[in-house]
């Protein structure tokens, strides 16, 4: 009896995951005895001749300029950078356990369709996603014992694991495969090449490394061509849920080979990971089933429940406004800058000889440096537009972050520093370009958005700059910095049209705007609020470390586990931003999130006067602090630049400068006024106090929009 297409696809969509499982194990074996690079270039240069001579043979390299989209290029990074730090995270991370973690891509690319793509998510699967993403931090298990630094290296590779698939989707129907597979393999093979001496040079190999290499390039290529085979005989909603067959192999594998045993804790989040996948898929599947067919589109990403934003203009094209990914891009790129050397300064310390003091203004110039550039920053985009002048800053920050590399001395590499800080424009431009092309209400909802996919950065940035450290050194910070920088370079460049049609005359005529941007109440009333709001955040930042290690007896890498968990309370005030600004108004949400704040606050007080002393007494409560700055930010930038639209680019930049300077204040408040008598009271009461100062300007906006109007 023969068996049904479906079931045919789910045996081979099993022998897919073995393939790629194996390779794994493989790779893991080879990576103790050879460094990373040397297995991409060996591997790569087997599978690059066997799927090129694939590709050849069917004709695929015939027209080869197809692989010249700007999508395929945006795939191929995806995968690179994937590859990479897969393989760093395989060579400290049981199999399994990066297996688990890796469970989470599905979950993470249908999050990425809906926020970047305006795919429709119900409430359903975004709970599913929420779910998922807390087996995947029972698995990581940030800041407690069994913790693995290297697991936060699976999680970023998850993230560009998303992109790829992203990208994928996006790519034309007449580009082959395996054009793009041979590209993307070949890609790979000749960085490998590259980082083979960064990490650690050339080991001679032996005759069985060889062959094990290449059979692991043959298991690619098998997983690749049964994958392909499973997708097109059988139903996706069907066979996807057989991937996940990819965790028994590891687990098998695992113990087989390296005798690794899972613990409990990383079962448990593993089910978690694989129940919410299936709901996911089950919730398709069904939804597939109801709508009718004539409005029905493909099986991967469904109709139902809430659009998450609208977005404008496809991808990676330069005349249309923007797409939401390339901003994120964009604004990330300054906060990767300040946070993920953080880690390096006392090996930057010991590097050049100076005092700590000294390294920690690569710090406070970059912040003081990024307040001034904004009040210039904003007036050029308005006057010379928008795209030439965010170009023209990351080429200077591409300087800079080069300059940081190869600095002989701490005076340059703070010079370095100064020509880092021209990355704000991500930051300043990204506010003056949605305001270009949406409405006030709705600008503060792709500002919450924008917002919340850049907040992964200050998220993961200080765990993976440690990681980097310990392993290459503090210039390895920087160098991802600059590969970073590129990459925001080249979105830039391809997806970013021009937004501002109504230029100024001269810069001096925008900076003359700034008298009327201070006349007018509403926008010292958002900025005010911006500034608030943003202090009890610097504030946290000058204070809370010495809290945590001098009070609390936290180390400092348990102090970075413990920031995530603020940072995620960032991201959901951001996505609570984006999806009921438009509804409620941007001013009730700003007083929401100043609210929340207070609370969050109170409750920090509260515990630690009961005598409770654990991270969590200011960890837990500060998650609220999180939440609201998440809420009120986007909302008050979004007024700041809509006070008067003919001067956003001003007004982000003044007002931008006005928060970035106010809140270095309060955090040199907090710093000066701790000490080993003073206990945590004198950094609550600074927050406390800026957060309750952030509720009253935001209520005095609302009071002088109710009672002079727009003002």
């Amino acid at each position: 009896m023969s068996l049904s297409p479906n079931l045919r696809a789910s045996l081979f969509i099993v022998i897919s995951m073995a393939g790629f499982t194996i390779n794994d194990a493989i790779t893991k074996t080879l990576v103790g005895s050879m460094n990373q690079g040397q297995v991409m270039l060996v591997r790569g240069l087997f599978a690059t001749l066997m799927i090129g001579a694939l590709a050849w043979s069917q004709g695929a390299l015939r027209n080869p300029r197809q692989a010249a989209h700007p999508m395929v290029a945006l795939r191929v990074t995806g995968e690179l950078v994937a590859t990479v730090l897969f393989l760093i995270a395989l060579t400290r991370m049981p199999l399994a356990n990066i297996s688990a973690v890796l469970q989470a891509l599905p979950l993470a690319v249908t999050m990425g369709a809906a926020l970047f793509f305006g795919e429709t998510v119900g409430w359903r699967r975004w709970l599913a996603i929420a779910a998922g993403f807390t087996g995947v931090m029972i698995i990581v298990r940030p800041g407690l014992e069994g913790f693995n630094a290297y697991s936060l290296v699976a999680l970023v590779c998850v993230l560009f694991c998303a992109v790829r698939d992203l990208a994928t989707k996006q790519i034309p129907d007449e580009v082959p495969s395996l054009l793009v597979s041979t590209l993307t393999s070949a890609a790979i093979t000749i960085v490998g090449a590259f980082l083979i001496p960064i990490f650690g040079g050339w080991t001679p190999m032996t005759t069985g490394e060889v062959g094990l290499l290449a059979a692991a390039a043959v298991l690619v290529l098998v997983g690749y061509q049964f994958i392909i085979m499973a997708m097109r005989l059988g139903d996706i909603s069907f066979v996807a849920p057989f991937r996940y067959t990819a965790l028994i192999w590891a687990i098998l594998l695992g113990y087989l080979i390296f005798g690794d045993i899972p613990d409990g804790v990383m079962i448990l989040g593993a089910s978690i990971v694989v129940g919410s996948g299936l709901y996911t898929l089950y919730r398709e599947r069904r939804v597939g089933r109801e709508k009718p067919a004539a409005k029905a589109p493909g099986p991967t990403w469904p109709p139902t429940g809430f659009k998450v934003a609208r977005m404008t203009g496809p991808l990676l094209n330069r005349n249309t406004p923007p797409h939401i990914l390339t901003l994120v891009i964009a604004t990330a790129t300054g906060a990767l800058a300040m946070n993920v050397f953080l880690p390096s300064l006392p090996g930057i310390a010991r590097h050049f000889n100076a005092d700590y003091a000294l390294v920690q203004l690569a710090v406070s110039l970059y912040l003081a440096a990024t307040a001034v550039l904004q009040l210039f920053i904003g007036p050029a985009s308005d006057r010379f537009g928008r795209r030439p002048v965010m170009l023209t800053c990351f080429a200077i920050f591409l300087v800079g972050s080069v300059a940081t590399i190869c600095a002989p001395t701490i005076e340059l590499l703070l010079a370095a520093r100064l020509l880092q800080a021209f990355s704000a424009a991500g930051m300043v431009l990204s506010r003056a370009i949605v305001r270009d092309t949406v409405s006030t209400d709705e600008a503060a909802s792709k500002i919450g958005y924008i917002t919340m996919g850049m907040s992964v950065v200050p998220m993961v940035g200080p765990a993976i700059g440690g990681i980097l450290d310990e392993m290459y050194g503090w210039q390895a910070s920087f160098l991802l910095t600059l590969g970073f920088g590129v990459l925001a370079f080249a979105v830039v460049f391809f997806d970013l049209g021009e937004t501002n049609h109504s230029r100024s005359t001269s810069m001096m005529a925008q900076v003359k705007g700034y008298p009327e941007l201070m006349r007018a109440r509403r926008f010292w009333g958002y900025t005010l609020t911006a500034a608030f709001t943003s202090g009890t955040f610097f504030a946290f930042l000058g204070g809370g470390p010495y809290v945590s290690t001098e009070m609390l007896g936290l180390r400092p890498s348990q102090y970075g586990y413990y920031f995530a968990l603020i940072s995620v309370g960032y991201m959901a005030g951001n996505f609570l931003s984006g999806r009921f600004s438009r509804r409620i108004g941007i001013n009730t949400m700003m007083l929401m999130g100043c609210t929340a704040a207070v609370i969050g606050l109170i409750g920090a007080l509260t515990l630690f006067g009961a005598g409770y002393y654990h991270a969590l007494s200011l960890f837990g409560p500060t998650v609220l602090v999180g939440l609201g700055n998440g809420m009120t930010l986007p909302n008050a930038n979004a007024g700041i630049v809509s006070v008067r639209p003919h001067l956003a680019g001003s007004a982000s930049g003044l007002g931008g400068s006005m928060q970035i300077g106010g809140g270095a204040v309060l955090a040199m408040v907090a710093g000066a006024l701790l000490g080993p008598q003073t206990g945590p009271w004198p950094l609550l009461f600074v927050m406390l106090g800026s957060s309750v100062a952030a509720v009253l300007a935001a209520l005095y906006v609302m009071h002088v929009a109710r009672k002079a109007g727009e003002i």
